[in-house]
C-alpha cells in the first residue's frame, strides 16, 4: 500500500469516521457504517455508538429532522433529490469543503466565526444517478453576522443549535462544529429551490492536514462529473494518487 504523507488529501478524507468521541471505526477501515434515520446526517458504526453518543447529537439531529420535515412539505422531490445526492456524495466530500474553505489549518477560530455556502445548480434534465444530480456553482464563506440576511426567519435557532453542538464537541476534544450551507438553484441558476443546513464535525486531526492546492477546481469537478469520492480513494490506495 502506497505511504501518502499526513498533509495528503488522502489521510484527510480517510479520517472521518464513526459519530461517537473516540470510536475509530470508519468505512474504509472496514466498519460497517450506519446514517441516522431520523436526520440523516450522522454516522455510526453500531447501534451501542449511536446510543452512546445520542446526548451530544440530540439537539442537531431535531433541528436538522425539523428541517427535513419542513423542506420536503415545501419541494417535495427538489428535497429528496438533494437527500440523495448528499448520500450518494458522502460526508467527505464536505469535510474536504469545510477544511479548505475555512482555512482551519490556520485559523481554527473561523470554525466558530464563519460559516460555508456550497452552491449547486439543478440540471435542466433530472440524471438518473443522484451523483449526477447537479452543476456546481460557487463556495464562498461569510462572517456569522451575515445569517440572518442568508436564512431570515431561522438564523437564531440555526446559530444556537451550532453553538451548543460546538461546545459539547470541544468539550468531548474535537475541533469543534462547523456550519456548512448548501445552496440548491434551479436550472437557470437565479431562484432558489432549496437551502439546507450541513454541520460538519471536525476532529482535531483534521487542523493539522495543511492546504490542499487546486482543492476548488477539484470540487468542482466532482460535483459536475458525478464523481464517487469512496472510488477517488479506493483508486488512491492502489496508485498512490488522487486524480
Amino acid at each position: 500500500m502506497p505511504s501518502y504523507p499526513s498533509s495528503s488529501i488522502v489521510h484527510k478524507l480517510k479520517e472521518h469516521s464513526c459519530g461517537r468521541p473516540g470510536c475509530t471505526n470508519s468505512k474504509l477501515g472496514g466498519a460497517s457504517m450506519r446514517r441516522c434515520k431520523q436526520c440523516h446526517h450522522e454516522y455510526y458504526c453500531s447501534e451501542e455508538c449511536q446510543e452512546a453518543d445520542w446526548s451530544q447529537h440530540k439537539s442537531i439531529c431535531q433541528f436538522q429532522a425539523e428541517m427535513l420535515a419542513r423542506e420536503n412539505e415545501t419541494v417535495g422531490s427538489i428535497g429528496e433529490d438533494y437527500d440523495a445526492w448528499r448520500l450518494a456524495m458522502g460526508p467527505m466530500l464536505f469535510t474536504w469543503i469545510v477544511v479548505n474553505a475555512l482555512a482551519v489549518f490556520h485559523h481554527p477560530e473561523h470554525i466558530q466565526t464563519k460559516f460555508v455556502m456550497l452552491s449547486v445548480k439543478q440540471k435542466t434534465e433530472r440524471p438518473v444517478k443522484a451523483l449526477k444530480m447537479y452543476c456546481f456553482k460557487s463556495i464562498l464563506v461569510f462572517d456569522r453576522s451575515a445569517l440572518p440576511q442568508v436564512c431570515p426567519g431561522t438564523s437564531g435557532t440555526m446559530e444556537e443549535i451550532i453553538h451548543d453542538a460546538d461546545e459539547r464537541a470541544r468539550a468531548q476534544g474535537k475541533a469543534g462544529v462547523a456550519m456548512l450551507l448548501t445552496c440548491v438553484t434551479r436550472p437557470d441558476g437565479k431562484s432558489r429551490a432549496l437551502l439546507r443546513n450541513c454541520p460538519v464535525v471536525l476532529r482535531m486531526e483534521e487542523l493539522q492536514v495543511g492546504e490542499s492546492p487546486g482543492w476548488e477546481k477539484k470540487m468542482q469537478e466532482i460535483i459536475d462529473e458525478g464523481r464517487s469520492i469512496k472510488k477517488m480513494i479506493a483508486k488512491a490506495e492502489k496508485t498512490g494518487m488522487l486524480n
